[in-house]
């Protein structure tokens, strides 16, 4: 072990008991209001051409990043979804989609085709999958697909399209106490973990079964022995990570180096659900009552909170995933509130997009001409909606446009140009609707056509 390394153990132990902080984090949200099929969201992946796909409880959701494709169980088509209930997805390192569903086996999307091959359980053919509920999808570094049911551990054999099963058996000593399996890891030393509803696992691949894991404490330390292990996760210095009923744990080899409950840390929830690492200072930590984000080195957590009076605080405080894709987006499925996405890159740079159900967002997305008045609002000429007009008090637009119920009536929807002359008048040229001259004082209006002339 390096001393880094032992540094950074003794320091997450120092820590344990520090207050929970707030912490200003600003999300966008897709949710049924946006085409999502529906508001409970249980798994989160981008595949290799860049579609993001979210598993719901009522269909498999496609986004490019403007639209929403929703994909359901078409009973006339055997080469539909099997099952619109989504519990889980996974993109092999082949580029392949897997939709593990909640009671119909798994599905491989085919691409090519835009149908799907389905894997169900047939009680007459023991090659065939164990159970028709799928609960996790992983690929180990070898290239082994592994599923996870509610009856057991499946190995994916391709070259037969079967499959072998890993059961609980009473003749194996220390062997998989329970055959429903939520989640799946690795560590760089190859030893594959699995999460059981009944404790820890890993995989003892030179006789092919399945070991019970004993934890290992250290002196005077919180015993941390939960049964249900909802997920597992590496991070980039090879610890374990691992989210149960019972909190949040650090493990190295067999040793848990430091457990994370809401008696002995900030943590806001027992019941961690999903984790991810955003970098070495921030582990993102999901529970069924908020978001946590943990500094490993400060040992303490920042909890992110659903906050009604904030329209860009988490739709829900029960976190059901965590994913990040190639473009350093972080996206947060809860249940019942969508999806909650963030953009780590643009940190200090805020982009305004339309929305169509929100009066007070920008008015077009198609951008002109921009100017700064002598108040410091931002006026915002666009190409088919008039006039946006950013207010920093309210840090909201109000919108311009040629509807009679606007207060400044714009005679053409194309800004081209917004100017401010010394007096405080504004004076506005448009594509197709001439130049207008507003003084914002006095409430009075005036539109200019090419056929007319002022003299001063």
């Amino acid at each position: 072990m390096t001393i880094q390394r032992y540094i950074s153990i003794l320091l997450v132990f120092a820590a344990f008991v520090l207050n929970a902080q707030q912490q200003n984090i600003r999300f966008d949200h897709i949710t049924s209001d946006n085409g999502l099929s529906q508001n409970t969201v249980t798994s989160i992946v981008q595949d290799h051409q860049g579609y993001m796909w979210f598993g719901t409880y009522d269909g498999l959701n496609r986004y490019d990043g403007y639209t929403i494709k929703v994909f359901r169980n078409n009973r006339n088509d055997t080469s539909s979804l099997s099952d619109n209930n989504i519990q889980c997805l996974f993109v092999d390192r082949k580029g392949r989609l897997w939709v593990g569903t909640s009671s119909e086996g798994v599905c491989r999307y085919n691409n090519s085709a835009g149908n799907f091959s389905i894997y169900k359980y047939d009680v007459n053919d023991p090659t065939t999958i164990s159970s028709n509920k799928i609960t996790g999808i992983f690929e180990d570094s070898y290239g082994f697909l592994w599923i996870g049911t509610a009856d057991g551990v499946n190995i994916f054999d391709e070259k037969n399209d079967s499959f072998q099963s890993f059961k609980h058996n009473d003749e194996v000593p220390n062997g998989l106490a329970n055959d429903y399996i939520n989640t799946f890891a690795e560590t760089s030393d190859h030893v594959l973990w699995v999460g059981t509803n009944m404790g820890l696992h890993r995989y003892d691949r030179d006789n092919m079964i399945f070991r019970s894991f004993k934890y290992q404490f250290p002196a005077n330390d919180t015993i941390y022995n939960p049964d249900k292990i909802f997920t597992l996760y590496t991070d980039t210095q090879d610890f374990l990570w691992v989210g149960s009923n019972a909190g949040l744990a650090m493990l190295e080899d067999t040793n848990v180096v430091a457990a994370f409950t809401v008696d002995n840390s900030g943590i806001s929830d027992n019941y961690v659900t999903a984790i991810f690492e955003k970098n070495e200072e921030e582990l993102w930590v999901g529970t069924a009552n908020g978001l946590n984000v943990f500094n490993p080195m400060q040992g303490s957590f920042t909890q992110l909170m659903h906050d009604p009076s904030d329209d860009n605080s988490l739709t829900s405080n029960f976190v059901t995933s965590i994913y990040r894709d190639y473009f350093n987006v972080l996206w947060v499925g809860s249940a019942l509130g969508g999806i909650n996405h963030f953009d780590e890159s643009s940190t200090g740079i805020a982009l305004y997009r339309r929305k169509p159900y929100d009066r007070n967002s920008i008015a077009s997305n198609k951008v002109r001409s921009i100017f700064q008045d002598m108040q410091d609002r931002i006026w915002i000429g666009t190409v088919d909606a008039g006039i946006s007009v950013w207010q920093p008090e309210t840090m909201s637009f109000t919108n311009y446009t040629t509807k009679k119920d606007s207060k400044l009536q714009l005679q053409g929807e194309h800004v081209r140009c917004i100017l401010q002359d010394k007096s405080g008048v504004f004076w506005i040229g448009t594509d197709d609707g001439g130049l207008a001259m507003y003084n914002e004082e006095t409430g009075k209006y005036k539109v200019y056509q090419a056929s007319e002339r002022r003299y001063g």
